[in-house]
């Protein structure tokens, strides 16, 4: 046989494509020698336990890309990613990076596996947190959302245009207001799933406060157009994974189908927001129109061509402590500190950069700038390792609504270690989790001192302090 054979429905030559369909076959092997390796040691499959929600993940970030691809028979489109519309890699060049995922996902999954353990998840009881919990929740996030426009007002920052633009606006800013604004922006994400947790808690006493609130996020995308697609994941994803935990358990079935409306909406609310980037007076914004796997393939083609081309040794090794030295304000260092992501796009995409563009870098685009395969492995079992013990600590002790919510925390934000990278979550973290778990007890003794009865509560407390807020059914 020749490479003229083709599938009759799409075009392309299945001799030319093996190079990347083996190392994405491999990858779907794996995946299913995971999950049947977990379904052994428990008994049962649950999508949203947090080994498994990102292998989910892995996996869409290494097969959807090949999809596009395949159906392109062997080339990208102008509304593909600009950098792999241009270059028009080879199979035989993209190869490398598939393999890197398949080892990436190969390594995570053994070291998952091996070290979760292999008890039941029950519904978790979790110990009631004090009774204005809920409000000063509430209160905190009315407070943030006013000093945002509190800052909007004094600086004269008009409602920006586009996506991007919404980034510029905030770039002639004191850097201290823009340090505290960026924080202040996680934070708002923490204390939104901790008030979907606390309703989800008490689902059928505030089921319609929750679809109100829904409502009027969809109502929002609708009147002022699609930007940041963050929040609206972060509240549907927060909503799905309690509503699991504590209301009734999903099938394996209904979690996909629910995943699935979720990534649909997800990708579609981001081709609408290209096409109107298209349709705008400065043209075709070629990074706009892209999927988020799809774009993480091109980070980590265009780095492993710029290391080749030795135009990435400024940086290495020195981006490996980015992440931690980012706990540190950079008030407080004597040189500049160094975002991957933004060295990235600025260095080699000046132009973009300063239209207000911005590119998350990716796990193995980090592999590929360091030691390559070495990276890959150590990183694969560092996520994996950390993942099984929060997972034993989970499901092995009673909870805190703090602990809770850190799991939960993590499990809507787990994406971010593979899209964004490795570490990325320490900081995030220790600036946007931890100083609400500080702030929030604080704020509601003092709220308690004000007897504000009128105030709804996470819900009665019972006279030992604690109780498991809801079983789980089916």
């Amino acid at each position: 046989m020749s490479s003229s054979i083709s599938f009759a429905l799409t075009g392309f030559s299945l001799i030319d494509s093996l190079p990347v369909l083996w190392p994405v076959a491999a990858t779907l092997a794996g995946a299913l020698l995971f999950f049947r390796s977990l379904r052994k040691q428990s008994g049962q499959l649950d999508v949203f336990e947090l080994g498994v929600f990102y292998a989910v993940l892995v996996i869409l970030y290494s097969v959807f890309p090949l999809v596009g691809y395949l159906l392109g028979d062997l080339s990208f489109t102008p509304l593909s990613d600009n950098r792999l519309f241009r270059a028009q890699p080879s199979p035989k060049e993209l190869a490398p990076i598939f393999w890197y995922y398949f080892l990436y996902f190969g390594v995570f999954a053994f070291c998952y596996a091996w070290l979760r353990g292999n008890r039941n998840r029950s519904a978790p009881r979790i110990m009631m947190p004090p009774r204005y919990t809920l409000a000063a929740l509430i209160v905190s996030l009315l407070l943030i959302k006013a000093f945002f426009l509190c800052v909007g007002f004094i600086y004269g920052l008009q409602d920006p245009g586009s996506y991007e633009e919404s980034y510029l606006m905030y770039r002639g800013l004191p850097l201290l207001i823009r340090q505290i604004l960026g924080h202040f922006n996680g934070i708002t994400f923490t204390l939104e799933i901790l008030i979907v947790a606390l309703l989800v808690f008490n689902f059928q006493k505030y089921k319609y406060w929750i679809c109100v609130w829904f409502l009027a996020e969809f109502l929002s995308i609708f009147l002022k157009g699609v930007g940041s697609r963050t929040e609206l994941f972060v509240l549907l994803m927060s909503l799905a994974a309690s509503y699991h935990f504590v209301v009734k358990r999903f099938s394996v079935r209904t979690a996909l189908a629910v995943g699935s409306f979720v990534l649909l909406l997800f990708i579609s609310l981001g081709v609408i927001r290209g096409l109107a980037a298209i349709n705008s007076d400065t043209g075709l914004n070629p990074f706009g129109y892209a999927n988020e796997f799809e774009s993480s393939l091109g980070n980590a083609y265009d780095i492993s061509q710029l290391k080749a081309a030795g135009e990435t040794k400024s940086v290495f090794p020195r981006f490996y402590f980015a992440d931690y030295v980012s706990l540190i304000p950079q008030q407080l260092l004597p040189f500049k500190k160094i975002d991957v992501s933004t060295w990235y796009v600025s260095t080699f995409y000046p132009t973009f950069a300063e239209s207000g563009g911005g590119l998350s870098f990716g796990a193995i685009a980090e592999s590929i700038l360091g030691l390559g395969w070495v990276d890959v492995v150590w990183r694969g079992a560092f996520i994996g390792i950390l993942f099984a013990w929060l997972h034993r600590r989970f499901v092995r002790r009673k909870q805190t609504l703090w602990g809770y919510g850190f799991y939960l925390w993590v499990l809507v934000f787990a994406y971010q270690c593979f899209r964004g990278g490795t570490f990325l979550l320490v900081p995030r973290a220790f600036y946007e989790f931890f100083s609400v778990f500080i702030w929030i007890p604080i704020f509601a003794d003092v709220l308690s001192l004000f007897r504000l009865r009128a105030v709804p509560s996470a819900g009665n407390v019972p006279k030992d302090g604690s109780s498991q807020f809801a079983s789980s059914k089916g």
